[in-house]
């Protein structure tokens, strides 16, 4: 089990060996309070805006309410299943009004992956009534760092869900899922942001890029993997994005209709140096030799990765000039 914690808002600590540090408040006004054991493999939680409950999802499609009755201990219930909700690995959970939205996919690590989100309507009764919004063409997964669709919120106006899918693949290398699929880098449905009707009804995600822009599907482009979103206090959205397996930024970018990322080419603040002829990783000192796609030979000389194409303008992350604004690695030495 895993601990839930609460200062003025939820915090949730939690770490992959199932145990948590009890948090310690470095300010006389916040006051941090343990509140139950969660179950392992939570990836969401939400506040239900019509009962201010908190609710979380968990990778495997089990969706939690966590009940605190006045004077009493809080303890979570179940609410749904991937057996209603139909989304086998949840990486996405929000809601809008009375309903919740669940996004993820159809399998993880098998051959072939469907990007799906669902919706659970609040009935009368206190149950939900789940139906699918939309869901991808089948297409092919990864060897490693297949990032699937994770994070997702609705927009501003509240007629659209955005949900990242995010790159397959660390950098834009090669992933031939063992060699089942020669050539294969990224997909038309990945590595984009979508943007899905929120009263979608079985909605096809089609796997092709000019299919997707007619559709009008497709919000931005050029992500790796933004797996949060968040708007600030004018409406803004901005996503927090990881980097890969070389030592580039870290992205917190905002979030704009039509805006391209950089990914394959940009990652954070560097040119990714495998679309160059004679990249040689042995000698970049970016790349920590223990890293998984070090290992496995994902860093190549690469005359095949493609080119930035033409007149793209790409989108610049939001640059930190914070505390640590001192500390940076020197990708020379």
């Amino acid at each position: 089990m895993k601990k839930i914690y609460l200062f003025q808002i939820i915090l949730l600590l939690f770490s992959s060996s199932g145990s948590a540090q009890t948090p310690i408040s470095l300010r006389p006004d916040v006051l941090v309070n343990y509140v139950m054991d969660v179950q392992l493999q939570i990836t969401r939680m939400d506040i239900d805006p019509i009962s201010g409950d908190l609710f979380y999802a968990t990778a495997g499609g089990n969706i939690y309410r966590l009940m605190a009755p006045l004077g009493t201990p809080a303890y979570d219930t179940l609410v749904a299943d991937s057996n209603l909700h139909g989304v086998t690995y949840v990486q996405g959970f929000c809601f809008k009004d009375s309903s919740m939205y669940v996004s993820g996919n159809l399998t993880s690590n098998t051959p072939m992956t469907r990007g799906i989100v669902s919706r659970g309507r609040l009935q009368p009764n206190g149950s939900w009534s789940w139906n699918v919004v939309a869901i991808s063409d089948a297409y092919e997964t990864a060897d490693y760092f297949d990032h699937l669709f994770s994070g997702t919120i609705v927009n501003s106006t509240g007629d659209s869900i955005y949900v990242n899918s995010g790159s397959r693949g660390d950098h834009g290398e090669e992933q031939t899922r063992y060699g089942l699929y020669s050539g294969i880098r990224n997909k038309p449905i990945t590595s984009v942001i979508l943007k899905i009707p929120v009263d979608g009804d079985s909605l096809i995600l089609p796997d092709d890029s000019i299919a997707l822009d007619t559709l009008g599907l497709i919000l931005c482009r050029g992500i790796r993997n933004t797996y949060d979103f968040a708007y600030n206090g004018t409406g803004d959205l901005f996503g927090a994005e990881n980097s890969g397996d070389r030592d580039a930024d870290d992205e917190l970018n905002w979030i704009q209709s039509g805006h391209h990322y950089g990914f394959p080419w940009v990652m954070g603040d560097s040119y990714n140096p495998q679309q160059f002829a004679g990249f040689d990783s042995s000698a970049d000192v970016m790349i920590n030799h223990a890293s998984t796609s070090y290992v496995q030979g994902f860093f190549t000389n690469d005359p095949a990765f493609p080119q930035q194409p033409g007149g793209l303008t790409l989108t610049k992350t939001c640059l930190t000039y914070g505390p640590d604004g001192d500390r940076f690695r020197d990708s020379t030495n």
